[in-house]
């Protein structure tokens, strides 16, 4: 029995029901009163009813959140927009080293672009009324120190800024959203948790696959039995991140503080080969196909299977120059059985590297023709 995630999404799909009528998202404005209350208790803040400043439709500022911004590129400022949705939340504060930079997907990234996120969803909200402030830094370490009534931190600044960023947000008592991944070292994770205890704070690490729909019911119809104790998982992703090392030195952009964008990171000199977008395939910048994609592709099995440290990793390369990622490789994990579930063998492809295609699969099913995937193979069948 081979299933296809799509097939979770069918009334056919017998291994949803209780669950799935278990699980419930809540979506309410009563939580982030509740943490507005406690947050003006513990800082002797009065919190005034809407009413109290502008009547009704009138959003009071202390009703709202306000969150300050780490990173203006792609991703940056599409959470920003997402933000912007909701009416209890302001931004009021954006940081990026780049003023205005072309984006990868012909957009424009920067600060440039993020105010005019505000200032547009200022416009949609208010129309007839005055756009709120918001103001811009090239450095965050200033914006911090200067925006000292902010409530919470997004982080969306390249992987190598990830830790220094959330690590100052969090040692001024900010509450934290980072975009994947959380840092680029294993002992950085292991501070900003530490420091995160300490602070008592709220945080989260952004992944959007985690709420989707189709990998929830893939864990639900997992742990209902669907096919067996899984005992192992292929995941792939055509991508490739493979880039030669740059030797030529282009002038810097105007509006570009190099220094800034370089922070943590062993110095480069420019070169658009690292920003914008193509840093994610060097090593003191980025973390990878690896890195980017299997947070997202590996995600159920992760979570359906409870895996956490492997007991032995092989990775293989293929293509590799110095000082970048390689064009293709294939890592396999053994994970040890616990007292309900086998042990577990999970092998990761990238860069055009896949699995054998399942003999149950159709012709016109192969593997190859699809870029990005997972199948779970279990002792009563699969899951692709």
């Amino acid at each position: 029995m081979t299933l296809a995630i799509r097939d979770l999404m069918s009334p056919k799909g017998n291994h949803m029901k209780a669950r799935r009528n278990q699980t419930s998202v809540y979506r309410n404005k009563g939580s982030r009163r509740e943490f507005l209350k406690l947050a003006g208790t513990a800082s002797g803040l009065a919190i005034l009813p809407r009413h109290v400043l502008g009547g009704r439709g009138v959003m009071a500022p202390s009703d709202c959140v306000t969150i300050a911004v780490i990173g203006a590129g792609g991703q940056g400022i599409r959470d920003m927009k997402n933000l912007l949705m909701e009416p209890d939340v302001r931004i009021v504060a954006v940081a990026d080293p780049s003023r205005l930079s072309p984006g990868r997907k012909g957009d424009e990234t920067g600060r440039v672009p993020a105010l005019r996120a505000v200032a547009e969803s200022d416009l949609q909200r208010l129309p007839n009324g005055p756009s709120r402030r918001c103001s811009e830094y090239s450095d965050f370490r200033v914006m911090l120190e200067k925006e000292k009534g902010i409530d919470a931190v997004l982080v969306a600044a390249p992987d190598h800024n990830h830790a220094v960023a959330v690590m100052a947000a969090l040692q001024l008592g900010k509450h934290v959203f980072c975009e994947k991944p959380l840092a680029h070292s294993i002992a950085e994770v292991r501070a900003l948790v530490e420091t995160a205890r300490r602070a008592g704070v709220a945080t989260q690490m952004g992944n959007q696959g985690h709420s989707s729909e189709g990998i929830r019911l893939t864990c639900e119809w997992i742990w209902d039995g669907a096919i067996g104790p899984v005992h192992e998982v292929h995941a792939w992703c055509k991508n490739s991140y493979y880039r030669e090392r740059p030797t030529d030195r282009p002038p810097l952009p105007t509006g570009l503080d190099w220094d800034l964008w370089i922070g943590p990171a062993p110095y480069r000199p420019y070169h658009p080969a690292y920003h914008p977008g193509g840093w994610r395939s060097f090593p003191e910048f980025g973390t990878g196909v690896l890195g980017d994609f299997a947070c997202h592709h590996l995600d159920p099995a992760f979570w359906a299977l409870h895996l956490k440290h492997p007991e032995s990793v092989e990775a293989e390369r293929f293509d590799s120059a110095a000082g970048t990622f390689p064009r293709r490789t294939r890592m396999t994990f053994q994970f040890a059985g616990t007292g309900d579930r086998p042990p577990v063998k999970l092998v990761w492809y990238d860069g055009g590297l896949y699995p054998d295609t399942p003999p149950e699969l159709e012709p016109e099913r192969q593997l190859t023709s699809q870029g990005h995937g997972i199948l779970l193979v279990g002792e009563k069948g699969k899951i692709l």
